[in-house]
């Protein structure tokens, strides 16, 4: 919806509405659920030998079906890294130049404004911060959203290639680890915006209760500057 409102700022009108988002969230999850469906299937108990010599159950795919192996190994490695990082990773980059690209045009015009205009020059200067910490929140959730979701992908994809049917519990640690940095990708974006958005965080402070706790936490800062600087004196007296 930005890049969109960014590239046709007239047109977005008749896009970037509730009734179109509600649509496209329908379309969307009626594909998804078609492409997942096969789950219902191809997944039972099954009991295995770990290497504690022990028996566990864990949920797997099917043996008893060649065909419905052949088609998890498909859609377990190369149609999920599409579907999960390719495609989402591809939609980001392009609005993200494009928004970027727009915004660094515009802010070209900074530079090209003379001394007269002091009050448009401090309200495009202005512009040209936002601007700047909208650029570092995008690359900064596209870089995140790849980091963080790409290895558990690879991982999948060499497990399903590997052919080995002992459980480890090493590796299904290691697919823990992966899929938590997964998931983690759906909550980082607050702490993106925080670290890389100054307005963004000044409008956090102004919620409640923050606007209140704020001034405390302040005083708190001040005191400890206070008491480190006294003691630094003392040491040097």
């Amino acid at each position: 919806d930005r890049a969109v409102s960014v590239l046709f700022p007239i047109g977005s009108r008749q896009f970037c509405r509730r009734q179109i988002a509600y649509t496209i969230t329908f379309v969307l999850v009626f594909i998804l659920t078609i492409l997942n469906s096969h789950f219902l299937y191809g997944f039972v108990i099954i009991s295995a030998n770990s290497t504690l010599n022990t028996k566990i159950e864990y949920c797997y795919h099917r043996d008893d079906s060649l065909t419905y192996q052949k088609l998890f190994a498909a859609y377990d490695s190369y149609v999920d890294v599409i579907k999960t990082n390719v495609i989402p990773f591809i939609i980001m980059s392009i609005c993200n130049l494009i928004i970027i690209f727009r915004v660094c045009r515009s802010n070209s015009s900074i530079y090209l404004t003379n001394g007269r205009n002091v009050n448009r020059t401090t309200k495009s200067k202005r512009k040209y911060e936002k601007d700047r910490q909208l650029t570092f929140m995008l690359l900064g959730s596209a870089i995140a959203f790849l980091v963080l979701t790409l290895p558990t992908e690879i991982n999948d994809i060499i497990r399903s290639h590997s052919g080995e049917k002992l459980v480890n519990e090493k590796k299904y640690l290691l697919s823990a680890i992966l899929l938590s940095f997964a998931h983690l990708n759906y909550a980082i974006h607050f702490y993106i915006y925080t670290l890389t958005g100054e307005v963004f965080r000044q409008q956090l402070i102004k919620l409640w209760p923050i606007n209140i706790i704020w001034p405390y936490i302040l005083r708190l800062l001040r005191c400890k500057k206070l008491n480190n600087s006294s003691l630094s004196t003392n040491e040097t007296n």
